[in-house]
């Protein structure tokens, strides 16, 4: 086993393709669409993605079973429109926002850390 990277964009594919397919420990991050240079429109998500790509170094080396998810929460307006379809179904306040689903363990803006975020694997 190992871990399992999903990204998942619009709550089509949440709902219906990723959430039934998960077991286990799943992380949700939840981070700004990107552009196609790959960088969110959130400069706090362009530093959380950083922090993913050398946790994802780290971690990958690893056989932890674990579903990593990340979710894209939509263009600026889409995600600025308090009906967005991410903050009411996870009461999201801010971006970017990592989770242990189904748990109240969360993580918020300037909590998103390579420490936080590797402890949740463990």
């Amino acid at each position: 086993m190992g871990i399992r990277w999903i990204e998942c964009r619009g709550e089509y594919t949440w709902e219906k393709q990723v959430l039934p397919s998960l077991t286990g420990r799943t992380i949700i991050y939840f981070v700004g669409d990107r552009a196609l240079h790959g960088d969110s429109w959130c400069p706090d998500c362009v530093k959380s993605d950083r922090i993913m790509e050398k946790i994802k170094d780290t971690i990958d080396q690893t056989k932890i079973p674990v579903n990593f998810v990340t979710i894209l929460v939509g263009k600026k307006e889409v995600w600025k429109d308090p009906n967005n379809h991410y903050r009411k179904v996870f009461n999201l306040k801010s971006i970017p926002t990592v989770m242990l689903y189904d748990t109240d363990v969360r993580f918020e803006e300037d909590e998103v850390t390579e420490n936080n975020i590797i402890d949740l694997f463990f």
